[in-house]
């Protein structure tokens, strides 16, 4: 242990320390160090082992405490589909691309993370469970359904312009926002303009975006009505994104379940008549 205290005395000042102890909610020991502190930049032993101890002691359980707060204000459920393992093996996607994602989010690089592939191929998984792995390195994240959450802001956009900015400054103030099922429905007039702001406010405050859709991404730019929007919207939009394009066959397809003399055929039988 002292071996280790020392260690750590020496990486870190006493204003190093003390600012560790107050971002960790310690407040209380925070001030007790700061009384004991006169003008030299370093602590006693007891004290620096005193805090070094209490450090280490309640760590994990406020990163546990922390994640579990962010869970439940994330909207992503309180448990990951299971299936996440299999939408990594369906899609090729490795250990290293998933950590390249996780690293962009943690490291605030404001990169957007585009999500593309049919339904079934596991979109909504693969963000959820970026999300869930960025929150677990206390990153705090948010999962919304666009025409939802873009309806909104376009009504508030004609009608309520201070709620409008005040409910872009909350969403853009999270580590990272996940969009999913985006642009399926209509456009809306204001929606070029409220994605735009969107973007810009996000890039602001280094909050990574995340689109999940059906839709190619070449695609996207005809969504919007006015060229002066789609142009905007889709500049920022690829101006360098992390781009993730699933195409496995439907999952849930997949794990259908037959029973009963023919059942088994039928759902292929079907699948050709589709096609």
């Amino acid at each position: 242990m002292t071996e280790n205290i020392n260690s750590f005395a020496e990486r870190h000042s006493a204003s190093e320390i003390i600012a560790m102890a107050q971002k960790m909610k310690m407040g209380r020991l925070a001030r007790a160090l700061l009384d004991n502190w006169q003008d030299q930049d370093f602590l006693k032993l007891d004290h620096i082992e005193q805090l070094y101890r209490a450090l280490t002691q309640v760590q994990g359980e406020l990163e546990t405490v922390r994640y579990s707060r962010n869970l439940k204000k994330s909207r992503i459920g309180s448990s990951l589909p299971s299936s996440m393992e299999l939408v990594t093996s369906k899609n090729d996607i490795s250990a290293a691309d998933m950590r390249q994602i996780i690293d962009s989010i943690v490291e605030k690089r404001s990169q957007p993370i585009l999500i593309t592939g049919p339904a079934g191929t596991g979109k909504s998984t693969l963000g959820k469970n970026i999300l869930d792995r960025a929150m677990h390195l206390q990153r705090r994240c948010v999962f919304y359904d666009y025409a939802s959450a873009v309806l909104a802001l376009c009504h508030d956009f004609n009608e309520h312009r201070e709620a409008y900015e005040s409910r872009l400054k909350e969403l853009s103030a999270y580590d990272a926002l996940m969009l999913d099922d985006c642009f399926m429905n209509p456009n809306n007039e204001y929606e070029g303009n409220v994605v735009r702001n969107l973007l810009d406010a996000c890039r602001e405050s280094k909050c990574t975006v995340i689109f999940s859709t059906q839709i190619p991404v070449d695609d996207w730019y005809r969504h919007f009505k006015s060229q002066f929007d789609a142009d905007a919207v889709m500049d920022r939009l690829t101006a360098g994104p992390i781009s993730i394009k699933l195409d496995c066959e439907s999952l849930r397809r997949a794990a259908a379940i037959n029973i009963g003399k023919g059942a088994a055929a039928a759902p292929a039988a079907a699948a050709q008549e589709g096609q």
